[in-house]
């Protein structure tokens, strides 16, 4: 997963005008961030570093932090932030705005996304898991729609499964009498129906795949790839 991952990354640098690097402020650089400037060094697009979690950031460090990640990134436009609070995030919008050409849209005003329902659909799934599970599963589950049916009547019914690693993780989606995934369910289906405009009838099922991230064809069908 992480391979593929990275693979995807190095995909989103062609054709772009402006590479923004979000960073851990607090964090001394390490030697995965050089691999990762090293990268996008040799590319010569423009860099800006946002150094995030500021408010972490012991003031005996901002100087070297800051110098240490934008001399690795080779550049001189950096901004401090807090984003969880919102700090200095509308300077960093204006910041990326200055850089950007201005040129025709690329897609139509009432467009917002160029991924299908379905993809969607899944997301807003793994969205509700991330949101009620924390630290126990979110990095471990992934979601596949199996079936997508557009019935008569114009309800849409959804069949999904819910990815896991382990099955004391499957546990803890089910919960008591199966009321947390019904719960998972309830609140999908409400971003969902918003998506499609009709009603929608969601049927979820949990699956147990040990190693699941490193499995190239099951990674394929998650759209990793």
């Amino acid at each position: 997963l992480q391979r593929a991952m990275v693979e995807q990354a190095r995909g989103a640098l062609e054709g772009i005008e402006l590479i923004l690097v979000v960073v851990d402020s607090a964090r001394k650089i390490e030697e995965a961030d050089h691999s990762i400037a090293k990268m996008v060094r040799v590319l010569e697009i423009p860099v800006l570093m946002c150094l995030n979690k500021m408010d972490h950031l012991k003031p005996e460090h901002v100087a070297r932090n800051v110098e240490d990640y934008c001399t690795a990134f080779g550049t001189e436009d950096y901004m401090l932030t807090v984003a969880s609070r919102g700090q200095n995030v509308d300077k960093l919008v204006e910041q990326i705005v200055e850089k950007l050409p201005e040129r025709s849209p690329l897609y139509p005003e009432d467009e917002f996304t160029d991924q299908n329902e379905r993809f969607l659909c899944a997301e807003f799934v793994r969205e509700q898991i991330l949101r009620k599970t924390r630290q126990e599963i979110p990095h471990a589950s992934a979601v596949i729609v199996d079936e997508w049916e557009e019935q008569e009547s114009g309800m849409v019914k959804i069949s999904a499964s819910i990815i896991v690693d382990k099955a004391s993780q499957r546990g803890i989606l089910l919960g008591k009498q199966g009321q947390f995934i019904k719960l998972l369910g309830s609140e999908a289906r409400i971003d969902i129906e918003a998506m499609v405009g009709r009603q929608v009838y969601l049927d979820l099922h949990i699956k147990v795949q040990e190693g699941w991230r490193q499995s190239p064809r099951l990674l394929h069908e998650l759209d990793y790839e």
